[in-house]
């Protein structure tokens, strides 16, 4: 069947299932709205990953990161997370409105010190909470998670990881990282 705003299941139940006094509600009914509160529950899921470790050359700017460090996919639904490793970005549904989760995990090193920062951007434009690391020098790694809750997403919304060096001028090595995006039951937007 399909997903759809929780808001509108709750009318479908209200003006297709009346009071059976003359026998209105009908198999195929109960069917179609029992397959769509089951469809519009699951919460489908996305994610691109790398884990070569990659250099990887930092501004004051925020740059994607390299598309060719991604090199794995898992889930994806093509109605409603698409996969897109050429890119390095998972898109969401062509219908607006819907709530999405998305989850950064980043784990890499740079000389002592050295600040880089990781974080989730909507159609090129960084949201969320961002994650900063502080390199601990060569062979130390750290992590780092950053999250976005994105409410009523526009349609087609592009997910991507980027980064940035806030002082500028920082290499990095990226040991690994993924991207992760989720969409959630949604009530109408």
């Amino acid at each position: 069947m399909a997903r759809r705003f929780l808001d509108d299941i709750r009318a479908a139940i209200d003006a297709q299932m009346p009071d059976n006094t003359v026998g209105a509600i009908t198999p195929a009914i109960m069917r179609t709205t029992l397959k769509d509160m089951i469809d519009s529950t699951i919460q489908d899921e996305a994610f691109i990953y790398g884990t070569t470790p990659t250099q990887i050359n930092l501004t004051a700017a925020w740059v994607p990161v390299p598309v060719s460090f991604f090199q794995y996919q898992l889930g994806g639904d093509p109605d409603f997370l698409k996969i897109n490793l050429a890119t390095a970005s998972i898109t969401t549904a062509a219908t607006a409105g819907f709530t999405y989760e998305a989850i950064a995990i980043v784990n890499m090193e740079a000389a002592q010190n050295n600040e880089a920062e990781f974080a989730i951007a909507i159609n090129g434009v960084v949201s969320g909470l961002r994650v900063e690391v502080v390199g601990r020098g060569p062979g130390r790694s750290v992590n780092g998670i950053a999250r976005d809750l994105s409410v009523s997403t526009p349609s087609n919304a592009v997910y991507t990881l980027m980064a940035r060096a806030p002082s500028g001028g920082v290499s990095a090595i990226l040991v690994s990282a993924g991207l992760a995006v989720t969409v959630l039951p949604t009530n109408n937007p």
